[in-house]
């Protein structure tokens, strides 16, 4: 578990954020704005990062509801498509680590061999970069 951000419900039933700092409102902003509840979004993101943090790929990039991203070796940058001044970087590990809090977030108890994963597998025809990951994570 990450200590960079806390996620919650919302009076609506939402995904909503606290930030451990400020620093972390731009990762809670695209993960509550863009991936929202999508567990097969939060799948495929969490892929991405850990293509570009294992090497398998050099860079990925996406563009959400609000949010345009880019993982490369140098880390996640964020940047808000409606305001010029709101941005955020991260680690690949930063970002690694509150993705797969996020997940657990939208599926408690998710594990490698649950049903979102096996669909994204099945949907990506590859094993999910991030299943051992998922396995160990704490129920």
């Amino acid at each position: 578990m990450t200590d960079k951000l806390s996620f919650f419900r919302d009076q609506w039933n939402g995904p909503a954020f606290r930030p451990a700092d400020d620093s972390y409102s731009a990762l809670g902003a695209m993960l509550t704005g863009d991936v929202q509840n999508s567990e097969a979004l939060c799948l495929d993101r969490l892929a991405w990062i850990e293509d570009v943090r294992s090497g398998r790929s050099s860079e990925q990039a996406w563009q959400g509801n609000s949010w345009d991203a880019r993982a490369t070796s140098g880390g996640l940058q964020l940047y808000d498509m409606y305001s010029d001044d709101w941005e955020g970087h991260y680690s690949l590990d930063e970002a690694h680590d509150v993705l797969i809090d996020y997940l657990g977030f939208l599926a408690p108890g998710i594990g490698a061999d649950s049903g979102p994963v096996s669909q994204w597998e099945s949907e990506s025809k590859r094993p999910h970069p991030c299943r051992d990951h998922l396995q160990r994570r704490p129920r």
